[in-house]
């Protein structure tokens, strides 16, 4: 964890490097990127020993690391899978939503299957506020609007709704009120 938060430091330019880093942005985040890519999949597995309420912490600073170091789709396609295999899919995407809250993660870096998935996590668990806050936080422009729409209207989500009508593809103002 410690290599991890020094590393990062380094690649953000916040702690001086070592000699054999190189000092030009996009090079030492190049050649850090990569390393610190390997040692987040290595804290990967060491976590997957843990208990569940220490996995979700990992979870969470699995997912902070991959930002710091914009590595999104490395964290999607790399690191995900592997909470799928062990049957913690739905606490990875749950954990996604402190940094969608705070505009952290888009639907620029979340396929419309991710965020469908999302919003069925949020809906198995009846946790309907908190999907509302997502959908409002998500530029949900480019996904299909009938379908969060009819979602929307399924489980009465007035607040994402007004947004989708006012902020879509259409900007309807009037349909919400009716």
């Amino acid at each position: 964890m410690e290599v991890l938060t020094k590393g990062i430091d380094i690649y953000q330019s916040k702690m001086p490097a070592l000699s054999d880093i190189p000092q030009d942005d996009v090079i030492r985040k190049k050649v850090l990127g990569s390393y610190l890519q390997k040692e987040i999949l290595q804290y990967v597995d060491l976590s997957m020993k843990d208990t569940k309420k220490d996995i979700k912490e990992s979870i969470s600073k699995i997912i902070g690391f991959c930002i710091e170091i914009e590595a999104f789709n490395y964290l999607l396609e790399n690191i995900e899978p592997q909470f799928e295999e062990k049957n913690y899919g739905d606490l990875f995407l749950a954990e996604l939503e402190p940094f969608i809250l705070c505009d952290k993660i888009r639907n620029v870096e979340l396929s419309t299957d991710k965020i469908i998935k999302i919003i069925d996590v949020y809906k198995k668990n009846k946790n309907y506020d908190l999907l509302s806050q997502l959908l409002i936080h998500l530029n949900i422009q480019s996904i299909d609007n009938e379908t969060i729409k009819n979602l929307c209207e399924e489980i009465s989500l007035l607040n994402p709704l007004i947004y989708i009508y006012n902020h879509g593809k259409q900007e309807d103002y009037f349909e919400p009120i009716n």
